[in-house]
């Protein structure tokens, strides 16, 4: 990696009819369902909580730990791609 980017912080939130939220992989996903994925409210606390809790570690510090668990993910069902995004932006943020 070069221009500093193994310092970065990266995180993954993946969705089908839930969403799953990995963050940079050192704890076990959370999953978001139910009445949760239309409390516009609960995705942006929730979010920003995961934000804190699942986006401590670098890229350099995470990066294999998080491609195993990308190449992990499967297709299925409807997706949950709003409230992702919400929750993404949050945890961002």
């Amino acid at each position: 990696m070069t221009n500093g980017a193994s310092n970065r912080k990266v995180g993954i939130v993946a969705f089908n009819n839930e969403v799953t939220i990995v963050g940079d992989g050192h704890k076990e996903p959370q999953i978001v369902t139910g009445d949760n994925l239309f409390d516009y409210e609960y995705l942006i606390q929730n979010g920003t909580q995961q934000g804190i809790e699942r986006m401590n570690q670098t890229i350099a510090e995470s990066g294999k730990k998080l491609q195993e668990k990308l190449m992990k993910l499967e297709e299925t069902g409807p997706t949950a791609l709003g409230p992702a995004i919400a929750s993404s932006i949050a945890m961002a943020a």
